[in-house]
């Protein structure tokens, strides 16, 4: 019978858990869960401990092919340089590097340091340097999200809990679509949407993310399915049509949407596929032109009337000219920072060298290993047992070894360390407790266990709210220790007990 029901607990959890903040996780987890139990099997028969030493293995062998992406701690990294209109109060500034910690949050498990310099420089520090492009697109977008029903502004950015933004990938769970973007809206906000939008059924909202206004836009009519509807989304916007096949009579002065280059000097000339809007069903659905990113239909449940307490509302789209989610993340990032009151111009990126360099990161995993030697060394003395203190060593050292790899194949940064650290403690804290109840025959394993399963959720209890917050600098802490604790109450607890039995009380 395979033993293996605690290691699918733990994968389930940390798929979940990880999926949340960066959906490249799920198939790590994934692959981890399948290898281990392959190694698992061929090693000896399935036992937790088997399958604990074949996550170890998979790990130790991603390390060697893979390596270990290093933090801007350790390796520099590129900084981006954003200047604000005008100098900002403090109030201000503080509010303004929370907005951008928070829309950085939804591009993964990636590092970003921001910081805000003499109430106008704001520098953004990624140790990734093909992030620098991503974080531009995010950051300098106003941010500004509104839902339009029959030209009437149904729900707008502000009204979204920012925490409740959610990428979604499963195109089964889309109806086809390439990417989605989920949130929930505040409870008075989701009152004033279903009442705005009662008798509306099947009608389109058209979700706009920073929509240009008062301005025109040369369209080819032959180009499009429905020229009514296309005038009718154009007008919501104050964005007046003219035709291609009619004269143009416009200032010099005044903002046109085009494809080709017509010598005004203020000119906006797209491709012509992105000039035009994209049909589904014979109805618009996109627009890029227009920043228009989705076009869902009122479900007859929605428009009803009543109060639909937890609903969640969707944007979805296709991927065009890059991954899909890069393209959620984007939406993502920029629905949960919410809009950005103050205009951002980047002035430039520059180079920045490591803090502590790579010697420091071996002489911090060295250090590591070197305090987990000394506490076995300790133990060996105060427990007058050598196989005590050596199981003490080698299941915290693997327990490392995992939580270095998954960790590593993102960035390991200085949060990331101390959370490593952290983690070497409470594992050898718990081991120990596990040891002196053993040998003074105090409580048997399953009641110890017990207290270890409580300290296990109060502290992940703790931690969690760190991820929900959003603090780009916190989560490889809130991560590790997370995956720690999961870790070591599912698999590691039990593993240690299993070898005490068998090498310290023979049984």
């Amino acid at each position: 019978m395979v033993r293996l029901d605690y290691g699918f607990l733990v994968i389930g959890f940390l798929i979940v858990l990880f999926g949340l903040i960066d959906p490249r996780v799920t198939n790590l987890i994934s692959i981890y869960l399948i290898l281990g139990i392959i190694l698992s099997t061929i090693i000896a028969k399935n036992n937790k401990f088997n399958y604990f030493l074949g996550l170890g293995i998979i790990s130790i062998l991603s390390l060697v092919i893979f390596g270990i992406n290093l933090g801007i701690e350790f390796r520099g990294g590129t900084r981006v340089i954003l200047q604000t209109e005008s100098f900002l109060s403090n109030t201000e500034m503080l509010d303004l590097v929370d907005r951008i910690k928070s829309r950085l949050s939804v591009l993964g498990l990636e590092q970003f340091v921001v910081k805000g310099i003499e109430n106008r420089i704001i520098y953004i520090e990624s140790s990734t340097p093909d992030l620098v492009d991503r974080i531009k697109n995010v950051i300098t977008r106003r941010g500004e999200y509104i839902g339009i029903v029959d030209g009437v502004v149904v729900v707008r950015g502000e009204d979204i809990i920012p925490n409740s933004v959610q990428i979604i990938l499963d195109k089964a769970q889309l109806g086809g679509a390439d990417w989605g973007v989920q949130f929930a809206l505040n409870p008075n906000a989701n009152a004033r949407f279903l009442e705005s939008v009662r008798g509306k059924a099947n009608r389109p909202i058209y979700m706009f993310l920073d929509p240009p206004r008062n301005m025109f836009i040369l369209l080819n009519r032959s180009k499009l399915q429905d020229p009514a509807e296309a005038i009718e989304v154009l007008s919501y916007l104050n964005i007046t049509v003219l035709w291609d096949d009619e004269p143009i009579d416009i200032s010099d002065n005044t903002t046109i949407i085009s494809d080709r280059d017509l010598g005004l000097k203020n000119q906006i000339v797209l491709n012509e596929s992105d000039l035009y809007p994209v049909y589904n069903f014979g109805s618009i659905s996109s627009w890029k032109a227009i920043n228009l990113i989705s076009a869902p239909r009122l479900s007859p449940s929605i428009t009803a009337g009543g109060n639909i307490v937890g609903m969640r509302y969707l944007i979805s789209g296709t991927a065009r000219d890059r991954p899909a989610i890069d393209e959620a993340r984007e939406i993502a990032s920029v629905l949960r920072g919410g809009g950005i009151p103050y205009n951002l111009e980047i002035i430039g990126t520059t180079n920045i060298p490591p803090v502590f360099g790579e010697l420091s990161l071996s002489y911090s995993i060295a250090g590591l290993i070197l305090s987990v030697i000394s506490v076995a060394v300790f133990t060996a003395i105060r427990y007058r047992n050598l196989a005590i203190a050596g199981i003490i060593a080698a299941i915290t050292i693997l327990e490392m070894t995992i939580l270095l790899a998954i960790v590593g194949r993102f960035t390991l940064d200085l949060a990331a360390i101390v959370g490593l650290i952290a983690a070497a403690g409470v594992s050898i804290d718990a081991q120990i407790i596990i040891t002196d109840f053993r040998l003074r025959r105090l409580l048997k394993f399953e009641e110890v266990y017990r207290i270890i399963k409580n300290n296990t959720i109060i502290a992940i209890a703790v931690i969690f709210p760190l991820l929900l917050l959003g603090n780009v600098e916190v989560v490889g802490f809130a991560i590790v220790a997370i995956i720690s604790y999961v870790m070591g109450y599912l698999i590691s607890r039990t593993v240690y007990n299993e070898l005490l039995d068998k090498y310290v009380f023979r049984k």
